[in-house]
């Protein structure tokens, strides 16, 4: 170990794959490593390695270590993470899914690093495998190699935990250990007419989260209640057949599609409802989003996440996955939920346990034991922010 023995801070990295975006992993990784760093600076030493610079962290306060390598494919962090490596020493590295965590382990051991590794799972690894020949291979390898070197591997739901420790990593310890939910100030909570209620989809526009069935579904629901809408946030490739859909179901000017938006929280006052129904997800914090505004969820029964939110019916309703009719039914039933300052409390409760300084604290506590177990020098603990 390097850093607990050079001034008894445990030095911490943070990898994220090459993505043109700041999008989910990243804006995790930097919430994450910011509060640790702020919260925990006296423990950990932390760092944060991009492959490429992105424009929201210019203007960004940043207290932890930043590190820009460029790396424009998945293929070629292999080379840029084992020069790094052997550049900087660090006790432990963090890094998100399976494909990029194969890719840390074999950087590490080219440059003759000992460093530990702790692979954090956030999608859906079984979709994930079945994408390409590499996939398949790169899966394999770390059946194989990865999950019987590192000393534990991360999931962000307890669902993706216990298929993680099923058919991923059976010799160790898997840990659920959460993403930090957005924080939001003057949240507007007042309840919407009911009359013309608004029904909100914030999501990535592809077959992952099946906007599809969304619009099949508000097809039954507008024929009940003629005066709803239907609100689609985001982008994706799937947009045009999306559009088409719209059409072939005449649905006109009830839907709107409002492309990708930086800034959720001005939607989120105008809804009734929050749909989601994916096909798979690993864990989408966006609903968490919906829940500290005080909205109701309908989501589906899919791997992995939203069932593991979504365990009392104050909070919303789960649904087949693929079925426009169930969809419906619950869209339709949950105009009547209660709206009740009471219920609001209860959901905004729910989403300010995954507030990123409870969450931090979660992780401080899984990283502090790896290390601890992993090395014989002691080191200071700082306790901050809950459980």
């Amino acid at each position: 170990m390097h850093g607990t023995v050079a001034g008894g801070r445990i030095r911490l990295l943070y990898v994220t794959p090459p993505s043109e975006h700041f999008a989910g992993i990243e804006r995790v990784v930097h919430e994450i490593a910011a509060t640790l760093a702020t919260d925990f600076g006296r423990e950990f030493d932390v760092h944060v390695l991009h492959c490429k610079s992105y424009q929201e962290l210019a203007a960004t306060e940043i207290p932890y270590q930043l590190h820009v390598t460029p790396a424009g494919k998945l293929r070629d962090l292999l080379g840029v993470l084992r020069a790094f490596l052997r550049r900087h020493s660090f006790d432990i590295i963090v890094c998100p899914q399976v494909e990029p965590s194969m890719i840390c382990w074999l950087a590490a051991r080219l440059s003759g690093s000992r460093v530990l590794l702790v692979p954090h799972l956030h999608g859906n690894p079984r979709i994930e495998e079945r994408q390409s020949l590499r996939s398949r291979a790169l899966f394999m390898a770390f059946r194989w190699l990865v999950s019987r070197s590192v000393p534990e591997v991360f999931a962000v739901s307890p669902s993706l935990a216990a298929f993680a420790q099923r058919h991923l990593a059976p010799k160790r310890p898997v840990r659920f250990v959460p993403n930090p939910a957005r924080v939001y100030d003057g949240i507007d909570t007042t309840a919407r007419p009911v009359d013309a209620p608004v029904f909100l989809c914030i999501a990535r526009l592809c077959e992952q989260k099946g906007q599809d069935v969304l619009l099949k579904a508000f097809a039954r629901v507008r024929e009940k209640v003629p005066s709803a809408s239907l609100l689609l946030v985001g982008s994706g490739p799937d947009e045009r057949k999306l559009r088409a859909l719209a059409g072939e179901l005449q649905l006109g000017d009830s839907v709107t599609f409002a492309g990708y938006q930086p800034d959720l929280e001005r939607y989120f006052p105008l809804a009734r409802i929050f749909v989601l129904p994916s096909r798979w997800d690993g864990f989408a914090l966006v609903m968490l989003d919906a829940l500290n505004f005080g909205l109701p969820l309908v989501v589906t029964n899919c791997d992995f996440g939203a069932r593991d939110l979504v365990t009392d019916q104050r909070l919303g309703r789960v649904v087949r996955v693929d079925d426009a009719d169930d969809l419906a039914a619950a869209m339709l039933a949950s105009l009547a939920d209660d709206r009740s300052d009471e219920i609001v409390r209860f959901r905004r409760q729910t989403a300010a346990s995954y507030a990123p300084r409870k969450v931090t604290a979660k992780h401080a506590r899984a990283l502090r034991e790896i290390v601890l177990a992993s090395s014989s020098v002691r080191i200071p603990v700082q306790d901050r922010g809950g459980p």
